[in-house]
């Protein structure tokens, strides 16, 4: 939008240098440029797609009707190349992204553990997984940016849960600060695509 704003403004001012009596015009156009913008955005709402700024990040949301599973499937993208999280939009209750479901193994490997921690909250999908399927279990979700928590919570129906404790702050930072001991660890916080931050892969 600040780009398409700052055209706008270059190419009024050349105009209003080279015929001064394009003033009302001129004004018009910038008028008519930023109702264009506005109503672009609403369209792009009302057709399933969220374009929002945070303090750390752009993200996007996105309606997807997939192909190979046939479902309608919301994503949330800071990439891209790829997706934060996912979810299914017709009830099925599941996990949508692959590499998410190879989070039950800690169950195989801790059979009783009650107390977690996921480092990365994008929709809360693991986190939310972990207390489906664990009745009796609790769990700390450190997430940076509060902007990601309220897209989940206005966009993947994220709601309060008494055994789901977020902390908006850096996830080492909260490791370093916080002396409480977990039964299993989630660490799903990712730069990019392919990337986790790099103070956060030692």
């Amino acid at each position: 939008k600040i780009l398409f704003v700052l055209a706008c403004i270059l190419l009024l001012s050349s105009l209003v240098v080279w015929v001064s009596q394009f003033h009302v015009i001129v004004f018009l156009f910038l008028i008519a440029s930023s109702v264009a913008v506005s109503n672009s955005l609403h369209t792009r709402e009302a057709h399933g797609f969220i374009d929002q700024d945070t303090n750390y990040q752009r993200l996007w949301v996105a309606d997807v009707n997939d192909k190979e599973t046939r479902h309608t499937i919301r994503y949330l993208n800071t990439d891209y190349r790829g997706s934060q999280g996912a979810q299914f939009l017709d009830g099925t209750d599941d996990l949508v992204l692959e590499y998410t479901k190879f989070y039950r193994l800690a169950q195989h490997f801790k059979p009783h553990a009650q107390k977690a921690l996921a480092v990365g909250g994008g929709v809360y999908a693991v986190p939310r997984d972990f207390l489906k399927r664990v009745p009796d279990g609790t769990i700390d979700v450190v997430e940076i940016d509060p902007g990601v928590t309220a897209i989940a919570e206005k966009y993947f129906n994220l709601t309060t849960d008494s055994r789901m404790h977020i902390y908006h702050q850096d996830g080492r930072t909260f490791i370093n600060t916080h002396k409480k001991k977990y039964d299993v660890i989630f660490m799903d916080a990712f730069k990019e695509y392919h990337s986790i931050p790099y103070h956060l892969t030692t």
